[in-house]
């Protein structure tokens, strides 16, 4: 999904496993080739948020979600307060969610 120049989107949510995530749609079928998620961490202040101990990005294809294939040398990164980048094999879809994994903390935002 683009994003205009100089913005930083965000959203968040609260979870216990990988039952919650976040979905981003489009009316008309796009093809996705990666994806970037940045991961807030407060959990070093005190805070109640942390990155993820892991995460994975799916697609919709009819009314079924499923695994996007990194490319090779891609990984899920973790990493709290920077992008974590990934590339996929192309997929076309009108809809991707990132899904996410328990972390040590009950909240996480990207």
């Amino acid at each position: 999904m683009p994003v205009p120049p100089g913005t930083r989107p965000r959203d968040g949510w609260f979870f216990e496993d990988y039952a919650l995530g976040q979905r981003f749609g489009h009316a008309t079928p796009r093809t996705i080739t990666g994806a970037r998620v940045w991961w807030f961490d407060d959990s070093d202040r005190g805070g109640g948020c942390s990155a993820p101990a892991s995460w994975r990005l799916e697609y919709r294809d009819g009314e079924s979600w499923k695994p996007c294939d990194l490319l090779p040398s891609n990984v899920y990164g973790t990493a709290p307060a920077a992008f974590n980048t990934i590339r996929i094999k192309p997929v076309t879809t009108t809809a991707v969610r990132v899904m996410n994994g328990r972390s040590s903390a009950p909240a996480v935002s990207f």
